[in-house]
């Protein structure tokens, strides 16, 4: 069984706690599922640490809807596999 959303993030964010809470938000608001593909999660965590390096604040509402509406963007590419992890508890082939 693959890990959780968290460890995930915390395996590609280990020294940026503001950043690792934004991007669990956005994972948890915009897809609503325990597990998401590996890929996608790191997808959002790079484009969020992308933006921290161009001088955007993790507090800020900016960076927020900027990287949520990358989740969205995401989201039709990743949807099949989202829900066969959903349907498998987990677990994907």
């Amino acid at each position: 069984m693959p890990p959780d959303v968290a460890a995930l993030i915390r395996k590609y964010v280990p020294n940026n706690p503001k950043l690792a809470k934004v991007v669990q938000r956005i994972c948890d608001t915009e897809y609503r599922s325990r597990f998401l593909p590996d890929q996608l999660i790191k997808l959002i965590v790079n484009r969020g640490l992308e933006m921290v390096r161009t001088g955007y604040k993790e507090e800020d509402n900016a960076f927020y809807e900027k990287l949520n509406e990358y989740a969205k963007f995401l989201r039709p590419r990743f949807i099949a596999k989202i829900n066969e992890m959903k349907r498998k508890g987990g677990r994907v082939s």
